[in-house]
């Protein structure tokens, strides 16, 4: 039995396989360094909305949104914290961006980060028999989300197939 959970319906009304979005929170590499690493992966563009919030797309799902996970950061929250509560006027535009920047330097250290998907597709894989997966997971099929943006023709002659999708792409 697979140790994860299949939602109740695998097809939309339309009969196309569903999609699953997920929200990973992390600490390690830095938003600007996470961001490179999925627009390298999805062949996204990165925009920076600010030091604290990324956008990595389009893609065709959607955009892969990576933040610190501190709402008052993220679309210039303390901006507008400080107007509500009268002080905007009586700060310089750069005087609030510092504060933003201490904010957000001090709380890196403290708060996770989240890199949030867009809806993915989700898709069955055919498990090979005697693999280490087969053994694993205990069944001949698996549903999995994955982008594949690269394939391989032939294996090297050490590597041997664990799983293969519809498209047969390893």
């Amino acid at each position: 039995m697979s140790p994860f959970l299949l939602p109740p319906k695998v097809r939309c009304s339309d009969g196309e396989m569903r999609r699953v979005g997920f929200e990973l929170e992390y600490s390690g590499p830095e938003l600007e360094t996470s961001a490179r690493i999925v627009a390298e992966i999805t062949a996204g563009e990165i925009r920076e909305i600010n030091p604290w919030h990324y956008v990595v797309g389009p893609i065709p799902w959607g955009d892969f949104t990576l933040t610190l996970d501190f709402q008052l950061l993220i679309r210039s929250g303390l901006q507008e914290w400080l107007h509500n509560a009268g002080f905007d006027e009586a700060m310089e535009q750069d005087e609030i961006d510092a504060i933003e920047y201490f904010i957000g330097s001090f709380s890196a250290s403290l708060v996770p980060f989240e890199l949030t998907t867009p809806p993915l597709p989700l898709k069955t894989v055919t498990l090979e028999h005697g693999t280490n997966l087969h053994d694993i997971i205990g069944q001949s099929t698996l549903r999995v989300n994955a982008l594949h943006h690269q394939a391989v023709d032939r294996p090297g002659e050490r590597f041997r197939v664990a799983a293969r999708d519809g498209n047969n792409i390893v």
